[in-house]
């Protein structure tokens, strides 16, 4: 049965879930973070132990003989559901459905540097909805990588979103036809 990948705390957080999508979504989420975890790291995923935070992601408590300290993340839209992890650190990432009926400007006005706006605005109508979904998705990768390390974000990073090559992260985004998915990580 596949609840027999939640720990004693993920079933008690499963259950508390009213809505089936997010009740699947969490469990998907946690499957994947297990097996990726034990096929790394070489352990039985019955020996991974994942304590849910509130806000945050969730605590590894791994067997004393593992001495690796993964970063990871797990992110969910609609019925997609993804995971990341990286060996050597912290990872972020974020994945979105694209819906083409949101007002990108607005949104844009309200959670992006005045840098990011005018890029959006400069950028073609045709491919506004992909621009848009690349620098939201970036936001909220680093966002990710930040609570992950538990840091105080560098100031005024959210105004190096922009470019990949500025700033203290690398972004790398894969966007699909509805699609958009980013990992962030430290340079």
């Amino acid at each position: 049965m596949l609840l027999a990948y939640l720990g004693p705390e993920d079933l008690n957080r499963y259950h508390a879930f009213s809505r089936p999508l997010r009740k699947q979504q969490f469990l998907l989420g946690r499957m994947l973070l297990r097996v990726a975890l034990s096929t790394e790291l070489g352990i039985p995923a019955d020996d991974i132990r994942l304590i849910g935070l509130q806000a945050s992601s969730p605590r590894l408590i791994l067997p004393d003989t593992v001495k690796a300290t993964p970063g990871f993340c797990v992110a969910h839209s609609g019925n997609y559901v993804s995971c990341a992890l990286d060996m050597e650190g912290a990872i972020g990432l974020d994945v979105e459905i694209m819906n083409p009926g949101r007002d990108f400007m607005a949104i844009s006005r309200l959670a992006f540097s005045p840098d990011e706006y005018a890029l959006l605005y400069a950028t073609p109508e045709a491919e506004r909805k992909k621009m848009f979904y690349q620098i939201w998705t970036k936001k909220e990768a680093l966002y990710k990588l930040n609570v992950f390390e538990q840091r105080e974000l560098f100031p005024g990073a959210f105004y190096q979103i922009c470019t990949q090559k500025e700033g203290h992260f690398r972004f790398f985004s894969f966007p699909q036809e509805n699609l958009m998915v980013t990992l962030c990580c430290r340079q």
